[in-house]
């Protein structure tokens, strides 16, 4: 399990058969602070038009300053006893309640143009909420509503995982969950909140919830979307190869003793002190090391640094070749 003394870092770690991949400064250093929306619908039966239940979180520098709920009466009070069982609300309780359209100039002003969090929410809240919308002909563009999915995002940050319903990620990142209150609209929005701050604690997420592959000491074109969560990253050249000029090996090496002289190296990922890749490649080559473009049972060590691949880093697991990120790196070459 996480806990607060998580290593924070730019290398790959290993929580049982987890791999996590840290993308995240070290705790209070350019630490960003997030303001988000978080919400969770629960319907009163299989339309997606029928929002019985809404609650939502808002979240300011990273922290929960208010929440709200609201008992919605669907269209023709109908209900499911499948969704009753799942919720616990019946048409009793919502038989003198608003309907969505009569709520809706109350709820608009929290999510309009806000980044919205909700766990599976590209694949259920956003379609309540739209479909709703257009049962009830309130106007509306798709671009006023950011939707982040924290379940796809976990997905993205962390590999081999059982199960990815807002549960058992909180229970991964030691969130506390009470399982008594599980789908009560209210109770999974500030769970969902407190799971998108503690993955930009974790990972140091940009404020719409990607990630900057921007790299800004280069000429590359490669820019953060808006609407990509955790995209894959842009396999720019001019950043990521390395010059086949400093893939053989250097001869003329006076100075034998250094770390790296002789030794099958392997360069993976992105790296803050050295944007071009060449640029990190350049020193390897001028100590004598080999460096290879692929992981063989002969690599010796693996330069890893942020967005690696994750094929590359089950091989490396595999084949327990030692990693040395960034940081190490820089002390080895005394800079």
């Amino acid at each position: 399990m996480i806990s607060d003394k998580w290593p924070y870092s730019r290398f790959p770690h290993h929580f049982g058969g987890v791999f996590v991949f840290s993308l995240s400064l070290p705790r209070g250093k350019n630490k960003l602070f997030m303001n988000f929306i978080s919400i969770d619908f629960e319907t009163a039966n299989t339309h997606r038009y029928s929002p019985c239940s809404l609650g939502l979180c808002i979240v300011k520098d990273s922290y929960i300053i208010d929440r709200k709920e609201w008992l919605i009466q669907p269209p023709r009070n109908h209900y499911n006893p499948r969704n009753i069982e799942i919720h616990g609300i019946t048409p009793e309780m919502t038989a003198n309640q608003p309907e969505f359209h009569e709520l809706w100039q109350e709820i608009k002003p929290y999510i309009h143009n806000q980044t919205i969090l909700a766990h599976n929410g590209n694949n259920i809240d956003k379609n309540i909420l739209l479909k709703t919308l257009e049962y009830y002909d309130i106007p509306y563009s798709e671009d006023d509503f950011l939707i982040v999915d924290t379940l796809q995002l976990s997905k993205r940050l962390f590999h081999n995982l059982k199960s990815y319903t807002l549960k058992d990620i909180c229970d991964f990142l030691s969130i506390p969950f009470d399982e008594t209150h599980y789908h009560n609209s209210l109770y999974d929005a500030t769970k969902t909140a407190e799971l998108g701050i503690k993955l930009n604690e974790y990972f140091a997420l940009l404020p719409d919830f990607s990630i900057d592959y921007n790299f800004s000491k280069t000429k590359s074109k490669a820019k953060p979307t808006k609407n990509i969560l955790l995209s894959d990253i842009i396999a720019n050249k001019e950043v990521r190869s390395i010059s086949s000029e400093l893939i053989n090996p250097k001869t003329d090496i006076e100075d034998t003793s250094h770390f790296f002289y002789s030794k099958k190296v392997v360069i993976t990922g992105t790296f803050e002190r050295f944007p071009l890749r060449d640029e990190l490649a350049k020193l390897l080559y001028d100590v004598g090391a080999d460096i290879n473009r692929g992981i063989s049972s002969k690599t010796d060590y693996v330069i890893v640094g942020a967005n690696a691949g994750w094929k590359k880093l089950e091989q490396i697991e595999k084949l327990g070749i030692e990693i040395i990120d960034e940081n190490k790196f820089i002390e080895l070459f005394n800079l």
